[in-house]
Protein backbone atom coordinates (compact mmCIF):
# COMPACT_ATOMS: atom_id res chain seq x y z
CA UNK A 1 0.00 0.00 0.00
CA UNK A 2 1.28 3.32 -0.98
CA UNK A 3 1.18 5.50 2.26
CA UNK A 4 1.41 9.72 1.29
CA UNK A 5 2.38 12.04 3.72
CA UNK A 6 1.25 15.70 3.59
CA UNK A 7 3.08 18.31 6.21
CA UNK A 8 0.09 20.61 7.15
CA UNK A 9 0.41 23.85 9.59
CA UNK A 10 -2.48 24.18 11.69
CA UNK A 11 -3.54 26.73 13.71
CA UNK A 12 -5.67 25.19 17.02
CA UNK A 13 -6.90 26.56 20.14
CA UNK A 14 -6.31 24.58 22.94
CA UNK A 15 -9.03 23.45 26.08
CA UNK A 16 -10.23 26.81 28.17
CA UNK A 17 -7.43 29.59 26.48
CA UNK A 18 -8.18 31.66 23.46
CA UNK A 19 -5.05 31.37 22.49
CA UNK A 20 -4.59 30.02 18.76
CA UNK A 21 -1.04 28.22 18.66
CA UNK A 22 0.71 26.81 15.62
CA UNK A 23 0.19 23.66 15.77
CA UNK A 24 2.00 21.77 12.14
CA UNK A 25 0.21 18.55 11.94
CA UNK A 26 1.18 15.44 9.63
CA UNK A 27 -1.56 14.65 7.44
CA UNK A 28 -1.26 10.33 6.45
CA UNK A 29 -3.35 9.49 3.74
CA UNK A 30 -4.04 5.51 4.99
CA UNK A 31 -4.58 4.56 1.50
CA UNK A 32 -7.12 1.37 1.15
CA UNK A 33 -6.88 -2.43 1.44
CA UNK A 34 -6.73 -2.41 -2.30
CA UNK A 35 -10.48 -0.59 -3.31
CA UNK A 36 -11.48 2.66 -4.17
CA UNK A 37 -12.53 3.82 -0.45
CA UNK A 38 -11.76 3.57 3.12
CA UNK A 39 -13.16 4.95 6.47
CA UNK A 40 -11.54 5.85 9.87
CA UNK A 41 -14.03 5.21 13.07
CA UNK A 42 -11.08 5.47 15.54
CA UNK A 43 -7.63 6.06 16.94
CA UNK A 44 -6.20 4.58 20.25
CA UNK A 45 -3.42 6.33 22.58
CA UNK A 46 -0.23 4.43 20.46
CA UNK A 47 -1.59 5.83 16.98
CA UNK A 48 -3.20 2.77 16.19
CA UNK A 49 -6.30 3.53 13.79
CA UNK A 50 -9.18 1.27 12.77
CA UNK A 51 -12.02 1.52 10.79
CA UNK A 52 -13.12 -0.51 7.08
CA UNK A 53 -11.85 -0.75 2.95
CA UNK A 54 -13.32 -1.64 -0.06
CA UNK A 55 -11.30 -4.58 -1.43
CA UNK A 56 -9.81 -4.69 -5.07
CA UNK A 57 -13.04 -4.56 -7.36
CA UNK A 58 -15.11 -2.90 -4.58
CA UNK A 59 -17.33 -5.86 -3.82
CA UNK A 60 -16.30 -6.58 -0.23
CA UNK A 61 -15.56 -4.34 2.54
CA UNK A 62 -13.69 -5.51 5.51
CA UNK A 63 -12.53 -4.30 8.57
CA UNK A 64 -8.76 -3.07 9.16
CA UNK A 65 -6.47 -2.05 11.89
CA UNK A 66 -3.41 0.56 10.65
CA UNK A 67 -0.21 1.86 12.50
CA UNK A 68 -0.17 4.66 10.05
CA UNK A 69 2.25 2.72 7.90
CA UNK A 70 0.40 -0.43 6.85
CA UNK A 71 -3.18 -1.69 6.88
CA UNK A 72 -3.69 -4.87 7.83
CA UNK A 73 -7.49 -6.38 7.28
CA UNK A 74 -8.82 -8.18 9.81
CA UNK A 75 -10.87 -10.46 7.98
CA UNK A 76 -14.49 -11.04 8.68
CA UNK A 77 -16.64 -13.97 10.77
CA UNK A 78 -17.34 -15.77 7.03
CA UNK A 79 -19.57 -13.12 5.19
CA UNK A 80 -18.05 -10.57 2.66
CA UNK A 81 -18.40 -7.29 5.35
CA UNK A 82 -17.15 -6.20 8.34
CA UNK A 83 -16.64 -2.81 9.82
CA UNK A 84 -14.03 -1.95 12.77
CA UNK A 85 -15.44 0.86 14.83
CA UNK A 86 -13.79 1.00 18.32
CA UNK A 87 -9.69 0.17 19.37
CA UNK A 88 -8.52 0.04 22.97
CA UNK A 89 -4.78 0.79 24.41
CA UNK A 90 -4.15 -3.02 24.26
CA UNK A 91 -5.19 -2.94 20.83
CA UNK A 92 -8.68 -5.22 20.87
CA UNK A 93 -10.37 -3.95 17.91
CA UNK A 94 -14.69 -3.92 18.08
CA UNK A 95 -16.78 -3.76 15.53
CA UNK A 96 -19.72 -5.94 13.50
CA UNK A 97 -19.54 -8.23 10.73
CA UNK A 98 -21.25 -10.50 8.33
CA UNK A 99 -21.83 -14.11 9.52
CA UNK A 100 -23.05 -14.99 6.08
CA UNK A 101 -22.65 -13.41 2.44
CA UNK A 102 -24.63 -10.99 1.27
CA UNK A 103 -26.96 -10.83 4.45
CA UNK A 104 -27.23 -7.63 6.28
CA UNK A 105 -29.56 -9.09 9.09
CA UNK A 106 -26.45 -11.82 9.71
CA UNK A 107 -24.42 -9.10 11.72
CA UNK A 108 -22.82 -10.06 14.28
CA UNK A 109 -20.87 -7.95 17.07
CA UNK A 110 -16.80 -8.78 17.24
CA UNK A 111 -13.91 -8.71 19.30
CA UNK A 112 -10.27 -8.88 17.39
CA UNK A 113 -6.79 -8.59 18.61
CA UNK A 114 -5.27 -7.70 15.63
CA UNK A 115 -5.04 -11.77 14.13
CA UNK A 116 -8.49 -14.07 15.46
CA UNK A 117 -11.83 -12.53 15.14
CA UNK A 118 -14.25 -13.77 18.04
CA UNK A 119 -17.94 -13.46 17.96
CA UNK A 120 -19.79 -11.79 20.78
CA UNK A 121 -22.99 -12.83 20.12
CA UNK A 122 -26.31 -11.33 19.85
CA UNK A 123 -29.37 -10.21 22.75
CA UNK A 124 -31.49 -12.95 21.05
CA UNK A 125 -32.11 -11.58 17.60
CA UNK A 126 -30.15 -11.58 14.46
CA UNK A 127 -28.36 -8.90 14.21
CA UNK A 128 -25.08 -7.00 16.81
CA UNK A 129 -22.86 -4.53 16.57
CA UNK A 130 -20.07 -3.62 19.00
CA UNK A 131 -19.13 0.31 18.90
CA UNK A 132 -16.91 1.03 21.45
CA UNK A 133 -13.97 -0.25 24.20
CA UNK A 134 -12.72 0.56 26.86
CA UNK A 135 -9.51 -0.63 28.40
CA UNK A 136 -10.84 -3.16 30.98
CA UNK A 137 -12.10 -4.61 27.79
CA UNK A 138 -15.58 -4.09 28.72
CA UNK A 139 -17.42 -4.08 25.40
CA UNK A 140 -20.85 -1.61 24.29
CA UNK A 141 -23.07 -1.25 21.10
CA UNK A 142 -26.59 -2.51 20.29
CA UNK A 143 -28.81 -5.88 19.09
CA UNK A 144 -31.95 -7.06 18.30
CA UNK A 145 -33.17 -8.69 21.03
CA UNK A 146 -35.67 -11.79 20.82
CA UNK A 147 -38.81 -10.74 18.77
CA UNK A 148 -36.39 -8.10 16.12
CA UNK A 149 -36.56 -8.92 12.66
CA UNK A 150 -34.63 -7.73 9.86
CA UNK A 151 -37.86 -6.09 8.24
CA UNK A 152 -38.59 -4.77 11.29
CA UNK A 153 -35.96 -4.33 13.68
CA UNK A 154 -37.38 -1.37 15.59
CA UNK A 155 -36.59 -3.56 19.28
CA UNK A 156 -32.66 -2.94 19.27
CA UNK A 157 -31.47 -2.45 22.65
CA UNK A 158 -28.21 -1.12 24.09
CA UNK A 159 -25.55 -3.56 25.62
CA UNK A 160 -22.83 -4.06 27.51
CA UNK A 161 -20.40 -7.23 27.25
CA UNK A 162 -17.31 -8.93 28.83
CA UNK A 163 -16.15 -10.30 26.11
CA UNK A 164 -18.87 -13.77 27.05
CA UNK A 165 -21.29 -12.29 28.41
CA UNK A 166 -23.73 -9.30 26.65
CA UNK A 167 -25.94 -7.77 29.11
CA UNK A 168 -29.11 -5.55 28.22
CA UNK A 169 -28.79 -1.98 28.94
CA UNK A 170 -32.84 -1.51 28.27
CA UNK A 171 -34.25 1.92 27.27
CA UNK A 172 -35.82 5.13 28.38
CA UNK A 173 -39.32 3.75 28.15
CA UNK A 174 -39.27 3.12 24.23
CA UNK A 175 -38.62 0.25 22.16
CA UNK A 176 -34.89 1.13 20.87
CA UNK A 177 -31.78 2.32 22.09
CA UNK A 178 -27.61 1.85 21.06
CA UNK A 179 -24.41 2.37 22.97
CA UNK A 180 -21.91 4.36 21.64
CA UNK A 181 -19.12 4.91 24.16
CA UNK A 182 -17.46 3.52 27.25
CA UNK A 183 -15.28 5.24 29.16
CA UNK A 184 -12.60 3.88 31.72
CA UNK A 185 -15.37 3.30 34.82
CA UNK A 186 -17.83 1.32 32.61
CA UNK A 187 -19.58 4.63 32.02
CA UNK A 188 -21.97 4.20 28.92
CA UNK A 189 -23.51 6.54 26.61
CA UNK A 190 -25.52 6.35 23.43
CA UNK A 191 -29.07 7.11 22.77
CA UNK A 192 -32.52 5.83 23.09
CA UNK A 193 -35.86 6.17 22.26
CA UNK A 194 -38.34 7.49 25.09
CA UNK A 195 -41.37 6.59 26.52
CA UNK A 196 -44.17 6.61 24.01
CA UNK A 197 -41.42 6.36 21.30
CA UNK A 198 -42.31 10.19 21.32
CA UNK A 199 -38.46 11.01 20.44
CA UNK A 200 -34.87 9.72 20.85
CA UNK A 201 -32.73 11.41 23.95
CA UNK A 202 -29.10 10.98 25.10
CA UNK A 203 -28.35 8.90 27.46
CA UNK A 204 -25.84 7.75 30.35
CA UNK A 205 -25.94 4.38 32.24
CA UNK A 206 -23.57 3.16 34.95
CA UNK A 207 -24.73 -0.24 33.27
CA UNK A 208 -28.17 -0.71 36.15
CA UNK A 209 -29.58 2.54 35.79
CA UNK A 210 -29.95 4.93 32.77
CA UNK A 211 -30.22 8.48 32.44
CA UNK A 212 -31.53 10.93 29.93
CA UNK A 213 -29.48 13.70 29.15
CA UNK A 214 -32.01 15.64 27.70
CA UNK A 215 -31.75 17.75 24.76
CA UNK A 216 -31.11 21.33 23.10
CA UNK A 217 -35.29 21.20 22.41
CA UNK A 218 -35.56 18.40 19.90
CA UNK A 219 -34.34 14.88 19.39
CA UNK A 220 -30.66 14.15 20.72
CA UNK A 221 -28.02 11.18 20.75
CA UNK A 222 -24.56 10.61 22.84
CA UNK A 223 -21.50 9.73 20.62
CA UNK A 224 -18.76 9.59 22.87
CA UNK A 225 -17.90 10.17 26.75
CA UNK A 226 -14.77 10.98 28.72
CA UNK A 227 -13.07 9.59 31.57
CA UNK A 228 -14.58 12.32 33.74
CA UNK A 229 -17.80 12.31 32.59
CA UNK A 230 -17.92 14.75 30.05
CA UNK A 231 -20.34 13.64 27.19
CA UNK A 232 -20.59 14.71 23.68
CA UNK A 233 -23.42 14.07 20.71
CA UNK A 234 -25.73 15.86 18.94
CA UNK A 235 -29.40 17.38 19.43
CA UNK A 236 -31.90 18.73 17.49
CA UNK A 237 -32.80 22.43 18.05
CA UNK A 238 -36.29 23.01 18.79
CA UNK A 239 -38.63 21.65 16.08
CA UNK A 240 -35.92 19.12 14.87
CA UNK A 241 -35.60 20.99 11.58
CA UNK A 242 -31.83 20.85 12.04
CA UNK A 243 -29.16 19.81 14.77
CA UNK A 244 -26.23 20.96 16.41
CA UNK A 245 -23.06 19.40 18.49
CA UNK A 246 -23.67 19.26 22.13
CA UNK A 247 -20.93 18.40 25.14
CA UNK A 248 -22.86 17.54 28.78
CA UNK A 249 -21.69 17.35 32.03
CA UNK A 250 -24.66 14.85 32.74
CA UNK A 251 -26.67 18.04 34.13
CA UNK A 252 -26.27 20.87 31.54
CA UNK A 253 -25.88 20.10 27.80
CA UNK A 254 -24.60 22.99 26.06
CA UNK A 255 -23.92 24.17 22.29
CA UNK A 256 -21.14 23.55 20.70
CA UNK A 257 -22.68 25.89 17.38
CA UNK A 258 -21.45 25.26 13.74
CA UNK A 259 -18.99 26.50 11.16
CA UNK A 260 -21.47 28.87 10.11
CA UNK A 261 -23.41 26.29 8.59
CA UNK A 262 -27.16 24.58 9.98
CA UNK A 263 -26.32 21.57 11.70
CA UNK A 264 -22.92 20.01 13.53
CA UNK A 265 -22.37 16.38 14.65
CA UNK A 266 -19.94 15.71 17.75
CA UNK A 267 -17.78 12.27 17.53
CA UNK A 268 -15.11 12.37 20.23
CA UNK A 269 -13.90 14.09 23.30
CA UNK A 270 -10.61 13.12 25.01
CA UNK A 271 -9.34 13.65 28.60
CA UNK A 272 -8.33 17.19 27.84
CA UNK A 273 -12.06 18.17 26.57
CA UNK A 274 -10.89 18.46 23.18
CA UNK A 275 -13.88 17.52 21.09
CA UNK A 276 -13.75 16.83 16.91
CA UNK A 277 -16.70 16.34 14.93
CA UNK A 278 -18.15 17.67 11.47
CA UNK A 279 -20.18 20.88 10.52
CA UNK A 280 -21.72 21.94 7.57
CA UNK A 281 -20.30 25.37 6.79
CA UNK A 282 -21.73 28.75 6.00
CA UNK A 283 -24.23 28.55 3.39
CA UNK A 284 -24.66 24.47 4.18
CA UNK A 285 -22.26 23.83 1.43
CA UNK A 286 -20.12 21.22 2.34
CA UNK A 287 -19.27 19.04 5.93
CA UNK A 288 -16.32 20.05 7.04
CA UNK A 289 -14.25 18.31 10.27
CA UNK A 290 -13.97 20.71 12.96
CA UNK A 291 -12.03 20.69 16.60
CA UNK A 292 -13.56 22.55 19.77
CA UNK A 293 -11.86 23.43 22.89
CA UNK A 294 -15.88 23.24 24.19
CA UNK A 295 -16.01 26.92 24.08
CA UNK A 296 -15.29 27.76 19.99
CA UNK A 297 -14.69 25.77 17.01
CA UNK A 298 -12.17 25.40 14.21
CA UNK A 299 -12.97 24.39 11.04
CA UNK A 300 -9.65 21.55 10.18
CA UNK A 301 -9.36 22.68 6.50
CA UNK A 302 -8.96 26.74 7.02
CA UNK A 303 -6.86 25.72 9.97
CA UNK A 304 -4.45 23.72 7.33
CA UNK A 305 -2.90 23.65 3.91
CA UNK A 306 -4.65 20.62 3.22
CA UNK A 307 -6.30 22.08 0.44
CA UNK A 308 -2.76 22.55 -1.00
CA UNK A 309 -2.75 18.66 -1.66
CA UNK A 310 -6.56 17.95 -3.01
CA UNK A 311 -7.46 16.98 0.42
CA UNK A 312 -10.88 18.34 1.92
CA UNK A 313 -11.02 16.96 5.61
CA UNK A 314 -14.84 16.05 5.64
CA UNK A 315 -15.24 14.27 9.54
CA UNK A 316 -13.24 14.07 12.29
CA UNK A 317 -13.98 10.89 14.10
CA UNK A 318 -11.51 10.70 17.22
CA UNK A 319 -8.94 12.18 18.92
CA UNK A 320 -6.34 10.54 21.58
CA UNK A 321 -4.56 11.90 24.49
CA UNK A 322 -2.13 12.79 22.58
CA UNK A 323 -4.45 15.19 20.04
CA UNK A 324 -4.10 12.76 16.99
CA UNK A 325 -6.77 13.25 15.09
CA UNK A 326 -9.11 10.17 13.27
CA UNK A 327 -10.55 12.27 10.18
CA UNK A 328 -12.42 11.21 6.51
CA UNK A 329 -10.99 13.49 3.95
CA UNK A 330 -11.97 13.51 -0.07
CA UNK A 331 -9.22 12.45 -2.41
CA UNK A 332 -9.70 13.16 -6.00
CA UNK A 333 -13.73 12.46 -5.51
CA UNK A 334 -13.44 9.37 -3.27
CA UNK A 335 -13.08 8.81 0.22
CA UNK A 336 -10.14 8.26 2.79
CA UNK A 337 -9.10 7.69 5.92
CA UNK A 338 -6.68 10.30 7.33
CA UNK A 339 -4.26 10.60 10.32
CA UNK A 340 -3.19 14.22 11.78
CA UNK A 341 -0.47 13.88 13.61
CA UNK A 342 -0.10 16.85 16.07
CA UNK A 343 3.62 19.07 16.46
CA UNK A 344 3.90 17.83 20.20
CA UNK A 345 5.70 15.10 21.00
CA UNK A 346 4.04 14.57 24.56
CA UNK A 347 1.49 16.13 26.65
CA UNK A 348 1.84 16.14 30.45
CA UNK A 349 -0.96 16.98 33.46
CA UNK A 350 -1.02 16.24 37.48
CA UNK A 351 -2.46 12.81 36.39
CA UNK A 352 -0.31 11.70 33.82
CA UNK A 353 3.23 12.29 33.06
CA UNK A 354 5.35 11.68 29.89
CA UNK A 355 7.92 9.01 29.51
CA UNK A 356 10.33 9.41 26.56
CA UNK A 357 12.44 7.55 24.76
CA UNK A 358 15.95 6.48 25.62
CA UNK A 359 18.60 9.33 24.99
CA UNK A 360 22.39 9.60 25.93
CA UNK A 361 22.66 12.58 28.08
CA UNK A 362 25.24 15.32 27.13
CA UNK A 363 26.09 18.25 29.57
CA UNK A 364 23.09 19.73 28.60
CA UNK A 365 19.09 18.94 28.47
CA UNK A 366 16.91 21.17 25.88
CA UNK A 367 13.39 20.95 25.39
CA UNK A 368 10.46 23.08 24.30
CA UNK A 369 7.31 23.87 26.36
CA UNK A 370 3.88 25.29 25.95
CA UNK A 371 1.61 25.45 28.90
CA UNK A 372 -1.89 26.10 29.69
CA UNK A 373 -4.47 26.60 32.66
CA UNK A 374 -7.97 25.26 33.05
CA UNK A 375 -8.80 27.34 35.71
CA UNK A 376 -7.83 30.64 36.90
CA UNK A 377 -4.28 31.43 36.80
CA UNK A 378 -1.95 30.53 39.35
CA UNK A 379 2.04 28.80 39.89
CA UNK A 380 3.30 25.14 39.21
CA UNK A 381 5.80 22.98 39.15
CA UNK A 382 7.26 21.22 36.52
CA UNK A 383 9.98 18.81 37.38
CA UNK A 384 11.49 16.12 36.04
CA UNK A 385 13.63 12.89 36.70
CA UNK A 386 15.62 10.35 34.63
CA UNK A 387 16.05 6.85 35.01
CA UNK A 388 19.67 5.23 35.89
CA UNK A 389 18.44 1.40 34.85
CA UNK A 390 17.10 0.73 38.44
CA UNK A 391 15.64 4.03 40.10
CA UNK A 392 14.09 7.43 39.34
CA UNK A 393 16.75 9.99 39.99
CA UNK A 394 16.00 13.85 40.05
CA UNK A 395 18.31 16.16 38.06
CA UNK A 396 17.25 18.81 41.08
CA UNK A 397 15.40 21.42 39.00
CA UNK A 398 11.89 22.89 38.10
CA UNK A 399 10.28 25.14 35.94
CA UNK A 400 7.69 27.46 37.79
CA UNK A 401 4.77 29.49 35.62
CA UNK A 402 1.63 30.94 35.99
CA UNK A 403 -1.29 32.49 33.85
CA UNK A 404 -0.97 31.04 30.04
CA UNK A 405 1.78 30.88 27.64
CA UNK A 406 1.48 33.03 24.78
CA UNK A 407 3.84 30.42 22.58
CA UNK A 408 6.52 27.82 22.83
CA UNK A 409 9.42 28.42 24.95
CA UNK A 410 12.73 26.48 25.27
CA UNK A 411 15.03 25.81 27.93
CA UNK A 412 18.22 23.94 28.49
CA UNK A 413 19.46 22.51 31.89
CA UNK A 414 23.13 21.55 32.86
CA UNK A 415 22.97 18.08 33.48
CA UNK A 416 25.02 17.02 36.38
CA UNK A 417 28.31 15.47 36.31
CA UNK A 418 27.10 12.52 37.41
CA UNK A 419 24.41 11.62 34.81
CA UNK A 420 26.34 12.89 31.70
CA UNK A 421 26.86 10.35 29.28
CA UNK A 422 24.05 8.16 30.79
CA UNK A 423 21.83 6.66 28.00
CA UNK A 424 18.32 7.11 30.30
CA UNK A 425 14.54 7.66 29.81
CA UNK A 426 13.46 11.03 30.88
CA UNK A 427 10.01 11.38 33.24
CA UNK A 428 8.37 15.04 33.31
CA UNK A 429 6.05 15.20 35.82
CA UNK A 430 3.92 18.14 36.64
CA UNK A 431 2.40 19.35 40.15
CA UNK A 432 0.36 22.40 40.21
CA UNK A 433 1.25 22.62 44.52
CA UNK A 434 -2.36 21.81 45.65
CA UNK A 435 -3.92 25.05 43.77
CA UNK A 436 -6.23 22.83 41.30
CA UNK A 437 -5.52 24.93 38.60
CA UNK A 438 -5.68 21.78 36.39
CA UNK A 439 -2.44 22.78 34.14
CA UNK A 440 -1.31 21.24 31.19
CA UNK A 441 2.23 21.09 29.49
CA UNK A 442 3.22 20.26 25.56
CA UNK A 443 6.86 18.82 24.53
CA UNK A 444 8.61 18.94 21.70
CA UNK A 445 11.79 19.00 20.57
CA UNK A 446 13.43 16.68 23.47
CA UNK A 447 17.05 16.24 23.31
CA UNK A 448 20.49 16.21 24.92
CA UNK A 449 23.16 17.86 23.08
CA UNK A 450 27.05 19.63 24.28
CA UNK A 451 26.82 22.98 26.29
CA UNK A 452 26.67 26.14 23.39
CA UNK A 453 29.39 28.50 23.56
CA UNK A 454 29.16 30.63 25.42
CA UNK A 455 28.54 28.62 28.45
CA UNK A 456 28.24 31.08 30.89
CA UNK A 457 24.71 32.35 28.93
CA UNK A 458 21.91 31.84 31.77
CA UNK A 459 18.23 33.08 30.54
CA UNK A 460 14.98 31.23 31.36
CA UNK A 461 12.63 30.10 28.38
CA UNK A 462 15.43 31.44 25.95
CA UNK A 463 18.96 30.23 27.34
CA UNK A 464 20.25 27.78 30.31
CA UNK A 465 19.43 27.31 33.03
CA UNK A 466 22.31 26.67 35.57
CA UNK A 467 23.31 25.24 39.03
CA UNK A 468 21.74 28.76 40.60
CA UNK A 469 19.42 28.74 37.67
CA UNK A 470 15.26 29.89 38.42
CA UNK A 471 13.64 26.95 40.21
CA UNK A 472 11.48 26.39 43.11
CA UNK A 473 11.89 22.71 44.04
CA UNK A 474 8.66 20.97 45.22
CA UNK A 475 8.64 20.30 48.82
CA UNK A 476 8.30 16.44 50.01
Amino acid sequence: MKTTFFAVATFVCLLTTSLVQAMPYTVIDLGTLGGTESYFYAINDSGQVVGDSWLTGDTEKHAFISDGTTMTDLGTLGGDHSNARAINNSGLVVGQSYISTGNYGTGHAFISDGTTMTDLGTLGGAFSSAIAINDSGRVAGNSWVTDSTESQPSKSHAFISDGTTMADLGTLGGSFSSAYAINASGQVAGGSVITGNAGNHAFISDGTTMTDLGTLGGNSEARAINDSGLVVGHSGLTGNTTWHAFISDGTTMTDLGTLGGARSNARAINNSGLVVGTSTITGDTEDHAFISDGSSMWDLNDLSNSASFGITLRDARDINELGQIAALGDVNGGAHAFLLNPEWDGIVTPANSYLTDSLTLGDTFTFEYWWEMGMEPTDFNFDFLWFNGTQWETFGWALNFDGNSDGWNSASFYVPSWAQGNTAEIRFQLFDLGQQTDPTVYLRNIKSAPIPEPTTAILFGTGLIGLTGIGRRRKK
